[in-house]
């Protein structure tokens, strides 16, 4: 995975950051939001430690384990992690859409998040991570837009499992969304647990109502949780009212199969709908506001050879900077609003084939043939090893965006000065080895630390203040001239800027 710069401090976030506390006033665990200059919002999920059983500690320290590990558009991003004294903060980004409850959906609408999770899905289960408690509750939308994305949320019930370790029985997650063989305690937790919980899930979506227990109370009702054991339900008049084609229904038959191994895995799923679903739902609704939505779909993107929209120039570009313009870049492209790079998400997964999560060396080749069919594999192998930065064989997502990010017109005075402020952590107006140490964790090394510190440091102070930092983002700082082009938010000048150092 890409270095991480969200640490588990045992301080309160720097004052610099202009960080406001919007907390509950007793020790409830409840969510809160801060805001960082320039008026970001983020969101604050708070828990004093002192007031609650240390059992949701546990819970609350493995939650932060595993958001801190994960990167993939379709899932919340972490973004900083405090220790203040009796209570631990998680910075996350601010989904305003609502969850899945709040949104009334056609089919192709479903079935086009329904994909969206699928991918989510697939990610987390390829890294041996189980979520265990897949329900609408924790599926937000990143904002109110109705061309808004999800966002998989809530952790606390994950675990990592061992595929040839028989997982913990104990029943945990949400009664609505329970599988059969956790709520007889006599199954384990698997990956074909999240597949029945998406089932129930696509159930709700189509049909507007659960289809085996509503609440937790049900499953004392012997009637209804026989039914929910044996997996026994129906397509009522509902689904037909609502003229739910045979392809849904297909979807949550495969899904909400009683024995855990005749359920589709995620990856046959995700096939499914974005391989058959969606497209003969282009055809029904052909002439309908809900085909325009589908022809966007990612499958769709993929039959037109949408990845060709790389621009092989500037990805060169990037791959030619030095360590430390690639650490900017890479930090600058983790708090960037997601809501903001849109285009480059639908990049990223169109060319992701294997809809993994990440892009494979297959998937780049795919994607740079497109562009130029005769392009030597030679150079198609250093731009993956340029934007892979941590070198694990596989480009994520922050890796793809922070090396598209200038051309498509991410970089920005306000997000410069973010950045200096992130990567100055002692709030000292200036970058040393040591705030590169901090940033740079587990991958550190002295030697390379050092290199970093040269490419900027043109007073030969060993730092970098804040006008050699632009000397190095800028042709030109006077001019406004990035290294690529024009900077895309002339509201902040530089000498404007230099002042609230």
């Amino acid at each position: 995975m890409p270095p991480q710069s969200s640490e588990m401090t045992e301080e309160s976030p720097d004052s610099s950051k202009n960080l406001t506390e919007s907390l509950g006033d007793s020790g409830t665990p409840r969510g809160g939001r801060k805001t960082i200059r320039f008026q970001r919002l983020f969101a604050c999920k708070t828990v004093l430690t002192s007031h609650v059983k240390k059992g949701f500690v546990d819970q609350l320290l493995n939650e932060i384990s595993i958001m801190k590990s994960l990167d993939h558009p379709f899932i919340l991003q972490l973004f900083e992690v405090y220790h203040v004294k009796r209570s631990i903060w998680l910075v996350t980004e601010l989904c305003t859409g609502g969850d899945l409850t709040s949104r009334k959906l056609n089919e192709p609408e479903a079935a086009l998040v329904l994909g969206q999770i699928l991918r989510a899905l697939r990610y987390l289960h390829r890294h041996g991570i189980c979520h265990r408690d897949i329900k609408l509750e924790n599926i937000l939308y990143e904002n109110g837009g109705k061309e808004a994305t999800i966002r998989l949320i809530d952790f606390g019930l994950s675990q990592a499992f061992d595929r040839a370790a028989e997982m913990k029985r104990r029943a945990v997650g949400t009664a609505y969304t329970m599988s059969p063989e956790i709520a007889s305690g006599e199954g384990k937790y698997t990956q074909k647990t999240d597949v029945w919980a998406l089932g129930v899930v696509a159930w709700i979506l189509l049909a507007g109502d659960a289809p085996f227990v509503k609440e937790e109370d049900d499953l004392k009702d012997k009637n209804k949780l026989s039914k929910l054991l044996n997996a026994r339900y129906s397509f009522g008049i509902t689904w037909e009212g609502r003229g739910i084609s045979e392809y849904g229904k297909d979807f949550v038959r495969r899904c909400l199969k009683r024995n855990p191994g005749d359920r589709w895995t995620v990856k046959e799923a995700l096939d499914y709908v974005q391989g058959t679903w969606i497209p003969k739902l282009e055809g029904d609704y052909k002439g309908k506001e809900a085909a325009l939505k589908l022809q966007r779909s990612i499958s769709a993107r993929r039959r037109i050879g949408d990845a060709a929209a790389i621009n092989v120039e500037d990805v060169n570009r990037f791959c030619n900077y030095g360590r430390l313009k690639k650490t900017i870049l890479m930090t600058m492209a983790r708090t960037m609003e997601r809501s903001e790079v849109d285009r480059l998400r639908e990049i990223f997964l169109t060319a992701d084939t294997e809809d993994s999560g990440t892009i494979s060396m297959v998937d780049l080749k795919k994607s740079l043939n497109q562009i130029n069919s005769s392009m030597d594999e030679t150079d198609m192998e250093k731009i993956f090893d340029g934007i892979d930065q941590d070198q694990s064989g596989q480009i994520h997502w922050v890796e793809f965006l922070a090396a598209l990010s200038e051309s498509h017109g991410l970089i920005t005075m306000d997000r410069l000065a973010t950045v200096f402020d992130r990567l100055d952590t002692e709030g000292k107006g200036h970058i040393s080895h040591e705030n590169l140490k901090v940033i740079l964790g587990k991958d550190y090394d002295e030697e390379v630390v050092e290199n970093m510190i040269k490419e900027a440091d043109v007073k030969k102070n060993g730092q970098i203040d804040y006008d050699e930092f632009l000397q190095l983002m800028f042709a030109n700082p006077e001019s406004g001239d990035v290294a690529v082009g024009k900077i895309h938010d002339d509201t902040k000048t530089i000498e404007s800027l230099q002042k609230t150092q």
